[in-house]
């Protein structure tokens, strides 16, 4: 069983925001949890939430799931290789425009050049780079920082309602 970090904060559910969820005030958030998988479905369970009462349309949150899910098990995975002595710091800003994710593990990090493109043919019976492609598919900006630590994650809601990727 995983031991809490000192200082870190069990994920909750997002208050609702003052002014209602039709506001443009943003919902921040802000996580750290150990290297677990339940964890970090309860955190994204929160973001969600909080993506929810901005009245965001399915096809957006479809496509930031599947990359905050990657993302988050790409932390944990790969970054933090499941130590649970490592932990994992999530920050995420909700607004009715937008939504801005900051993962950062515990790892050795890595240089994102490095990955190899997975839709090349010399490169599609390797494992590697999918996480990666999807993560870069789904939003409209993943940027990688601190030596590859760090990952953030921006999407704009779509005005139209339609999917993008």
């Amino acid at each position: 069983m995983a031991k809490r970090q000192p200082g870190s904060k069990m994920p909750s559910r997002p208050k609702a925001p003052v002014n209602g969820a039709g506001s443009d005030r943003p919902i921040r958030l802000h996580f750290v949890i150990p290297s677990d998988f339940a964890q970090s479905r309860r955190v994204q369970d929160s973001i969600f939430a909080a993506v929810a009462e901005k009245n965001w349309p399915e096809d957006d949150i479809f496509g930031l799931r599947m990359a905050m899910e990657e993302a988050m098990v790409n932390a944990i995975k790969h970054g933090n290789q499941l130590n649970p002595g490592k932990s994992v710091t999530v920050d995420a800003t909700v607004t009715a425009a937008g939504v801005e994710v900051s993962i950062l593990d515990q790892g050795p990090g890595f240089d994102r050049s490095s990955v190899p493109d997975p839709t090349l043919e010399e490169n599609l019976l390797k494992p590697s780079g999918r996480g990666i492609l999807m993560i870069e598919s789904y939003t409209d900006r993943a940027k990688w920082t601190e030596a590859g630590r760090r990952l953030t994650l921006t999407k704009a809601r779509q005005v139209s309602g339609s999917h993008a990727g």
